[in-house]
């Protein structure tokens, strides 16, 4: 009886070795019969983020799934994101307004300063303790200083990156209800330069758009915007051409509704406010509270 007992677990154990065997060799050619469209999607999602539109476009037409993975990272002309400064710590929020997502960045560099302008991904910093005013790229971390200037309450702005030559930076300060003192500066500028102009009063109660014709200077009121979007804050406003459909002739508000889900605009087209029932009036935002930033090209460390 001990003998049998033997040889019989000694035949299961051989059944399983060889099962075991059987199930190995054939993952084993499972693995080897997979090809490049078996990629997981997250996997796709972070090589099709990195790519240009030319490149997105070529491998979108490789396989279905290659071409879902590359039209759901593809960007055609990104709408710019809403970033929220926080009341207290270094956690900055990002909305995406097309996209409705929400994410965050830690950027301790920016503790005791304020954002006067944004543009190109660049945001224009002043610390009124130091009277320091700096540039600041939060997705590169890159760092260009400017000469060491008072901001009180002068409008802010500058006209490209810091990168290239023809950066200037302008702040306008109302000395009177008729004359305003304009200060430009440069990166690599020893000083500011300030100057006094004479200027027309203008006052109006209810928001109109108007488009400036150099040629003769002449502004005109607008009642379309013939495509293009609008992103307004008080801080900065981005102008946008080709986003979705139900963007277009739109001009959107730095105030978002519904727990983070929807942002204020307003359509030329049908003249009304959107969500419904929602409007926006500036009295009621902190100037502070956030401003609309060109998002960078590569979202992988968003992921």
């Amino acid at each position: 009886m001990g003998g049998r007992k033997r040889r019989k677990v000694k035949l299961l154990s051989a059944r399983v070795a060889d099962d075991k065997r059987r199930t190995r060799m054939n993952k084993k050619a499972m693995l080897e019969m997979q090809t490049w469209s078996d990629l997981p999607l997250e996997l796709l999602h972070l090589i099709f983020i990195r790519l240009s539109l030319e490149d997105n476009i070529r491998s979108s037409i490789a396989c279905k799934r290659w071409n879902t993975a590359a039209i759901s990272v593809r960007v055609v002309n990104q709408s710019p994101w809403l970033m929220y400064f926080p009341k207290f710590g270094n956690m900055y929020e990002f909305y995406d307004p097309a996209q409705r997502k929400t994410y965050s960045l830690e950027l301790p560099e920016l503790y005791g300063s304020r954002v006067c302008y944004t543009k190109d991904g660049w945001l224009l910093l002043y610390r009124p303790r130091t009277n320091r005013v700096f540039f600041f790229n939060p997705f590169s971390r890159e760092v260009v200083k400017l000469p060491r200037f008072e901001l009180t309450y002068q409008i802010v702005a500058f006209s490209c990156a810091p990168a290239f030559s023809t950066c200037v930076v302008f702040t306008v300060r109302h000395i009177s209800p008729t004359i305003v003192a304009i200060s430009t500066c440069h990166p690599g500028a020893t000083e500011w330069v300030t100057v006094n102009y004479q200027i027309a009063c203008l006052f109006s109660e209810s928001p109109i758009i108007f488009k400036l014709h150099r040629s003769n200077r002449f502004w005109q009121e607008m009642k379309t915007l013939d495509g293009m979007t609008l992103f307004a804050s008080f801080l900065s406003s981005h102008s946008r051409t080709d986003l979705p459909g139900m963007m277009r002739n739109s001009v959107y508000f730095s105030k978002v509704r519904f727990f983070g889900k929807r942002c204020i605009s307003y359509s030329l087209d049908d003249c009304r406010y959107y969500p419904r029932k929602q409007c926006h009036d500036w009295g009621e935002q902190d100037p502070f509270e956030n401003i609309w930033i060109e998002p960078p090209e590569d979202l992988s460390s968003f992921i």
